[in-house]
């Protein structure tokens, strides 16, 4: 489904995305900024034609990181809930990239 990224003031983000078959997809999430970054591989199930929700659980906490394609696919808007485990207090697997390559 492709690479997504977005810097700004020395605040990185990025997912690549990519089939995994039998209707499935896998995800690398990344964040990082001075103090704070991270990163995650996930599996995910669409739930609609331009949504996929993402989950990994870990010592008994769950990461659900949602993606909400553009219709063009240029851009991708990420929403989290419960990651803090996987990056830190200070960053964040959520807001909108765009696409960077395949």
């Amino acid at each position: 489904m492709g690479t997504f990224e977005h810097q700004e003031d020395g605040y990185e983000q990025g997912v690549e995305v990519k089939a995994a078959g039998a209707a499935g997809f896998t995800a690398q999430f990344s964040t990082g900024t001075k103090g704070c970054g991270g990163e995650v591989t996930m599996k995910g199930r669409p739930t609609g034609p331009d949504t996929i929700v993402f989950r990994k659980t870990d010592g008994g906490q769950t990461c659900r990181i949602t993606a909400r394609y553009a219709s063009d696919f240029r851009s991708v808007v990420l929403e989290e809930q419960g990651c803090t485990m996987w990056h830190g207090a200070s960053c964040e697997f959520q807001g909108t990239l765009k696409r960077t390559g395949r």
